[in-house]
């Protein structure tokens, strides 16, 4: 069969690791082959106690193997869950299987929305498809009948029947992947990046320097051969950072096991970073701030002579409340039944409005019942329920409505209720033509689902289609060539113009300032209907963005919809200036919209590739932008953004682009996304200082030792007990716990300064001690293991700065580390050359000890000065750029 050799669609995933993969990136690493050189050559010198190290080594490798392998189990299960899926004609019939299940010559049917999964040729329809993730351009292309379709492309519009002709690693977004992977591509990950070079700068710096210390000890100094080894192999595992790589991966592994069991895909794990680090959110009004499902509130028909009809949708939904209003009554008893209804009826006039929320005011009737009397006359009784029938046969004609209500819905410019037979068959007939426009049009969106939902049309009544156009985001409407008529539907800016835009335009207006949509039908250019839709806002819209807000992330709204309905929307989901919004059709040039960028936070009738210019706009002023999208318009910029977050229930192909994916559409999950994000930023930034202590001290004292033709002071298995208490042990521990803090940039350069004054601390205190040391006649153990507390020292003091602010669990930590450290010195000193110093050495020590504690001060000041005018500078550089806009979040 095909399967068995080898022609199915099946692609390794480029962002997860098989097991063997992960055992292997743990186990073969650069560092541990030194670690394995250093133990070889101390067992030829016969320093068995200076293995030490080893232990350490192997505990970080099966940690980082265990972990990694039970957020890889988490993760497998999540996206057996959101694998895409395929349509594939087999056996006569449509099954949908995963993508990855494909074979050379399968049949698969194609819409609007998918993403092409594999080399294919249209065998049967018309499509439109947008290759720009392949080609960079963002034209669409249309395809019939014979047409080549490229895997990694999308469909914009239509719908096709294609037969599959290359899969798998033959086809031309594998070919065109495995080419990229030749190229040097840089990390977008700013704190992995900047890890990457610590590793690769210890990596360089200690085969010379450790072969210098060999060298100089074993052909100069004519020292031992086991003295030469374990003198360089000290210097050498203290510029290892063996565990800050692990720590990295290990963490960010975790982050995405935890977010997995939230419903939330990670296609990149480092991505949590950049979101944390997000200075600009842009998002669509459809499917993130509002449900992606989409209701018909109101249809209003276009009368010849410019006036306006209400269609059947509201009255059908008016009678339909007052239909359960009444129904409620029943409950209710004899004589307070008159005027209890009497009561519910005046209620009832305020849900006619078109401007309420129906289905908000059916709940708040249901919750006014009325409680009665038990005992009632038989004649009172008969009387009540005798009027209140006849009032509930007249309230079921739909053209039974009083003066008062006929006042209520004129409330809506220039709209008028249906009063005669024949506009009411105007408006049945209207219904009816939308209801065969739609059925023949075949489109798959939110707004056709919501349109069907509404309008049905009559039992074999079909349109006679000679040529459609889908609906696409770039044109903003479709159409249907019949044999008598053209029929369109869209925005009512793109199809309208004259007097009949300057007849609508307060109807739309008038909707749109209530966050309703409308789009218009027309006939041959005249048009038919407006149709009102209504998107139901998140219901923990606001909460999010107020939590957003308060994490100092701005909100701009890039929207295909009229500029006044989202700025509406995006009102009442609270977010900033929300009234600062911009029609993006006047934005003709790339400069136009730089300018708009600085103006203005709502983004109106924006096309895929205008989204593309403004995310690149904002981008150029040096903030991070993450974007947020469920549809194939929303592909281009979600390409070009930072990160990209992309809905569950939006299209196959927005969720492929995506580094993020909310697969059960829960915007709040930002929040744990965000907390996670910062949470490895400011644990391996408070760990990674940690590591550059000891990696720091140790390459200065190298370098001195060298100069200065000394032995290193320092012993390999000392060196392992200080860096397991003062920096591996608890560098995990305060990686596991929580942190909220705003991310900051500049990774290398602040740890860096908050290293720098305990690694100079650190050198100076061994430095003055080896000095005083010859003054003093002190012996080599002595040295050694007075150097050994005086690191431990300084060790813990950073350890307490960095935890600061200190809380019970932090407490605990450090505590934990100080008797770890003396209770290990005590009772296994044999195993780590602890040697009891004498009276002189203990004076010597103890005044280099209180030395540290200012020394250490005064460097952390000036360390606080140097991170303080980082800080300003990147102040000073985003207040230059012009981020003008009113619309801006302020403190």
């Amino acid at each position: 069969s095909l399967e068995l050799e080898g022609l199915t669609n099946e692609i390794p995933d480029k962002s997860g690791k098989t097991a063997l993969a992960i055992i292997r990136d743990n186990v073969f690493t650069y560092f541990n082959l030194i670690f394995l050189v250093l133990s070889v050559l101390l067992i030829m010198a016969g320093a068995f106690r200076s293995l030490t190290f080893m232990p350490v080594v192997i505990a970080n490798s099966f940690i980082g193997i265990i972990q990694q392998l039970h957020a890889k189990k988490v993760l497998d299960k999540l996206n057996v869950m959101s694998a895409p899926e395929a349509v594939v004609i087999r056996e006569g019939e449509e099954k949908k299987i995963p993508v990855s299940k494909l074979v050379l010559g399968d049949v698969i049917f194609l819409k609007a929305g998918s993403q092409i999964p594999a080399d294919a040729k249209v065998i049967s329809g018309n499509i439109s498809v947008n290759e720009s993730l392949l080609t960079g351009e963002a034209d669409e292309v249309e395809k019939g009948e014979g047409a080549e379709l490229m895997s990694g492309s999308f469909l914009v519009t239509g719908e096709c029947y294609a037969k599959l002709t290359a899969v798998g690693k033959d086809s031309y977004i594998s070919k065109l992947t495995a080419e990229a992977k030749k190229l040097e591509t840089k990390e977008s990950s700013e704190m992995v990046r900047d890890i990457n070079k610590i590793v690769v700068f210890a990596g360089i710096a200690i085969i010379p320097v450790g072969l210098l210390l060999f060298g100089r000890s074993f052909f100069i100094a004519k020292d031992t051969f086991r003295t030469s080894v374990t003198s360089m192999v000290a210097a050498v595992v203290g510029m290892i950072p063996e565990g800050l790589y692990l720590l990295t991966s290990v963490a960010l592994a975790l982050s995405a096991a935890r977010l997995a069991k939230k419903k939330v895909l990670l296609h990149d794990m480092k991505s949590v970073e950049t979101l944390a680090r997000t200075d600009v959110l842009c998002v669509d009004k459809t499917g993130t701030i509002t449900t992606s499902r989409m209701f018909v509130t109101e249809d209003i028909l276009a009368l010849s002579d410019g006036a306006f009809l209400y269609g059947n949708v509201l009255l059908k939904e008016n009678a339909q409340v007052k239909e359960e209003a009444l129904e409620e009554e029943e409950n209710l008893e004899d004589a307070e039944l008159e005027e209890a209804f009497e009561e519910k009826l005046n209620q009832e006039k305020e849900v006619l409005l078109p401007k309420d929320n129906l289905s908000v005011k059916r709940k708040t009737l249901g919750k006014k019942r009325r409680s009665c009397k038990k005992k009632k006359s038989a004649k009172k009784r008969f009387s009540a329920k005798r009027s209140y029938f006849k009032k509930k046969k007249a309230l079921s004609d739909d053209n039974s409505l009083n003066e008062e209500e006929n006042e209520a819905l004129v409330e809506a410019p220039s709209i008028k209720r249906v009063s005669t037979k024949e506009e009411k068959r105007l408006v049945e007939s209207a219904e009816t033509l939308l209801a065969l426009y739609i059925n023949a049009l075949n489109d798959d969106n939110n707004t056709t689902r919501a349109l069907k939902e509404k309008f049905k049309a009559p039992e074999g009544k079909h349109l006679k289609v000679v040529k459609s156009l889908a609906f696409s985001s770039k044109n903003k409407y479709s159409s249907i060539e019949s044999v008598e008529s053209t029929y369109k539907l869209g925005a009512p800016e793109v199809l309208l113009s004259g007097e009949h835009l300057k007849n609508c335009t307060p109807i739309i207006d008038y909707y749109a300032a209530k966050g309703k949509r409308v789009i218009v039908f027309t006939k041959d250019d005249e048009p038919v209907l407006l149709i009102v839709i209504e998107n139901e806002i998140r219901k923990n819209a606001r909460e999010i963005f107020n939590y957003l807000k308060k994490q100092g992330v701005m909100i701009r709204v890039i929207s295909g919809d009229n500029p006044v309905t989202v700025s509406r929307v995006a009102a009442l989901a609270g977010i900033n200036h929300a009234d600062s919004y911009v029609d993006a059709r006047e934005l003709k040039t790339g400069e136009a919209i730089e300018e708009a960028v600085d103006k203005y936070a709502v983004f109106g009738r924006v096309t895929p590739e205008q989204k593309r210019e403004i995310i690149n706009a904002i981008k150029k002023r040096g903030f991070k932008v993450a974007m947020t999208g469920d549809g194939v318009n929303d592909i281009l910029a979600m390409k070009d953004a930072d990160c990209s977050i992309a809905m569950g229930s939006g299209s196959d192909a927005a969720m492929q682009a995506a580094q993020v994916v909310l697969l059960d559409d829960d915007f709040s999950r930002m929040k744990n996304i965000i907390f996670e994000g910062r949470r490895n930023i400011n644990n391996i930034t408070r760990s990674a200082t940690l590591f550059l202590v000891k990696n720091m001290f140790s390459l200065l004292l190298a370098i001195y030792s060298i100069v200065l033709g000394m032995n290193y002071p320092i012993k390999a298995e000392q060196v392992s007990l200080i860096a397991m208490f003062t920096i591996g042990t608890p560098a995990f521990l305060l990686a596991l716990e929580p942190d909220s803090r705003r991310a900051q940039d500049h990774f290398l350069k602040r740890v860096l300064i908050k290293a720098m004054p305990a690694g100079l601390t650190d050198f100076f205190a061994v430095v003055a001690l080896t000095i005083f040391a010859k003054t003093f006649t002190m012996s080599e153990d002595e040295l050694s293991v007075a150097a050994t507390f005086l690191l431990a020292i300084v060790g813990f003091i950073i350890l307490a700065n960095i935890s600061a602010p200190l809380n019970k669990y932090r407490v605990l930590v450090i505590t934990g580390m100080i008797l770890g450290m003396l209770l290990t010195s005590y009772f296994l000193d044999f195993l780590f050359g602890i040697k009891t110093l004498s009276k002189q050495c203990y004076m010597l020590f103890t005044l280099f000890a209180i030395a540290t504690e200012p020394c250490m001060r005064y460097l952390t000041m000036f360390g606080d000065y140097l991170e303080g005018k980082l800080e300003d500078r990147r102040d000073r550089y985003k207040k230059k750029q012009k981020w003008k806009c009113a619309a801006k979040e302020k403190e």
